[in-house]
């Protein structure tokens, strides 16, 4: 997709959205979705005016939802570049949290 950061994003609002399961929830996440969608179509905007290769970019891959998303699952299983590259994003994550558990602790003085 072009915009995988906002797919994500939203994807964060719509879990929290799942979370709290309010109006006020259900409100707030739909004026965050649109502002992404707006923030993104901004962004393209822009980046049609300094790129003039974005153009063709743009007329063969997806806004935001993957064209064939069971495609896009199974490749984390069949190409080993792309699950290298997962192993070592959740690894990373995990480092990073782990030292967030150690630091916090000692930094807050506990």
């Amino acid at each position: 997709v072009r915009h995988p950061l906002y797919l994500c994003e939203i994807l964060g609002v719509v879990a929290i959205l799942l979370q709290y399961r309010s109006l006020s929830a259900t409100a707030l996440s739909v004026l965050i979705v649109t502002l992404q969608i707006a923030r993104a179509l901004w962004e393209e905007a822009v980046l049609v005016r300094a790129f003039p290769d974005f153009a063709a970019y743009r007329s063969h891959t997806p806004f935001l939802i993957p064209r064939d998303p069971v495609r896009l699952l199974t490749m984390f299983f069949v190409d080993p570049i792309a699950r290298r590259r997962s192993v070592m994003v959740v690894a990373g994550t995990i480092g990073l949290l782990m030292l967030v558990l150690v630091m916090l602790p000692r930094l807050a003085g506990l």
